[in-house]
């Protein structure tokens, strides 16, 4: 029987790669080479950083997240060039900081190799003022004309909802302006309404829909509040959206 494995095949196969890459000869005109080597090539950075305060201890970070030859693991996030934290999503709330604070933050992606990438872009907040010169939304309700909470409307029901604003120790704010949108089941907008808050730190706003208008789910959104020497805190808001049913 003639050997299989002759016992000099020369330095390198027919393409010319070394025919000892696994140690033996390999059956063929072909060696094998095997895998490639340890993953040694970093994310791309993370892009289009944006930081947004949304009150006087808290700002929020979001980006577009990095990509990977093999798969990004997390990001560290950097702030005023020190690492304060890690997450494994495009997004990482900053706590603990402190009142009319500006705040620098960039953030890095990595992977489970331990590949780093290189930095985002920069991006700076200043946290809302410490006080009692915040307001956010206490309650926000869809309703019937007499404030009955209610979240189904027939053809004959006219859909309705209030908006309490208090300030930072939890009591009612009046004049604030405050602006909602209401917007149809295929998200466009259908109608805006304006109102001030009473000594109570409510305001009822009232929509009429005309008949045939598009049966579904409903969608009315806080889009802002304003008053003289306050600001909103963001942060402390119930809620800035609700829905309700019509049954068109």
């Amino acid at each position: 029987m003639t050997d299989a494995y002759p016992g000099n095949m020369g330095a390198r196969d027919y393409f010319g790669d070394s025919n000892l890459a696994g140690g033996f000869y390999d059956i063929g005109a072909a060696e094998y080479q095997g895998g490639g080597g340890p993953d040694t090539e970093p994310p791309t950075a993370p892009t289009n950083l944006t930081a947004t305060a949304v009150s006087s201890s808290q700002i929020n970070l979001a980006w577009t997240a990095s990509t990977d030859n093999v798969g990004v693991t997390g990001y560290q996030v950097f702030r005023d060039g020190a690492q304060v934290g890690t997450t494994a999503t495009a997004s990482y709330p900053d706590t603990g900081l402190s009142p009319s604070t500006t705040y620098s933050y960039y953030v890095k992606a990595y992977d489970a190799a331990g590949n780093v990438s290189a930095q985002s872009n920069t991006a700076q907040a200043t946290t809302l003022p410490g006080g009692g010169n915040l307001m956010h939304i206490a309650d926000f309700f869809t309703c019937n004309a007499a404030g009955v909470p209610q979240s189904s409307f027939s053809s004959q029901d006219d859909p309705n909802w209030r908006v309490i604003v208090q300030d930072g120790a939890g009591t009612p704010l009046a004049g604030v302006t405050v602006v909602t949108k209401a917007y149809k089941p295929d998200g466009s907008l259908f109608q805006t309404k304006t109102g001030t808050t009473a000594a109570n730190g409510m305001v009822h706003f009232s929509m009429n829909l005309v008949r045939n208008s598009a049966a579904g789910t409903w969608t009315v959104r806080v889009d802002s509040m304003a008053k003289d020497g306050w600001t909103r805190d963001l942060g402390a808001d119930v809620r800035t959206a609700v829905t309700f049913q019509y049954q068109g």
